[in-house]
């Protein structure tokens, strides 16, 4: 794939990111008004002009990322908000741009939270189901979640453990 098998597009809008390294590297975004998936597919390096008096006149190199957008399955584009949410919930909101990310403060939870996140992918399982299906809210699956584990559940994880996001591309855009 190269990026003249797609149009370039404008910049989406970030909603969170997936994956980070001085920068984004893979998130949702929000592209012609619905949620889609973004990934970075290549970076190159280059000069800042020297034909001004500017102050980037000397700073080296810089980084220019360019990534692919794909279309999300509504499915999927709800269960990775219910997956951010909790991290957003038990973590951190760091990686999150749907406020204003300029004035947004930054919060980490406490450590002690931080394992009902990363030590309970069946509790993820559970409330994505539960939110999707039933529109339930996770304090009621802190509340039940013995008790709440079942065929359907079951059957909800099976079929959707193993998604990728590999919906069509739309197009690429540089950043």
């Amino acid at each position: 794939m190269t990026t003249q098998d797609y149009p370039e597009v404008e910049k989406p809008i970030y909603l969170w990111s997936l994956g980070w390294y001085d920068g984004p590297l893979s998130g949702i975004c929000l592209y012609e008004g619905q949620k889609h998936y973004f990934e970075l597919f290549d970076e190159t390096w280059e000069e800042y002009s020297s034909d001004s008096d500017s102050e980037l006149d000397g700073l080296g190199p810089y980084s220019v990322r360019h990534y692919y957008i794909r279309k999300l399955d509504p499915i999927i584009a709800s269960r990775e908000e219910a997956r951010h949410n909790l991290f957003i919930k038990y973590v951190s909101n760091s990686h999150d741009y749907r406020g204003n990310p300029r004035t947004q403060e930054r919060e980490v939870k406490p450590e002690g939270l931080h394992r009902y996140f990363y030590e309970h992918p069946l509790r993820d399982e559970i409330g994505t189901y539960l939110v999707l299906e039933f529109g339930l809210t996770f304090p009621i699956l802190d509340t039940f979640f013995h008790i709440l584990y079942t065929k359907e559940v079951k059957e909800f994880t099976e079929r959707n453990r193993n998604y990728e996001f590999r919906g069509e591309i739309v197009g690429w855009y540089k950043n």
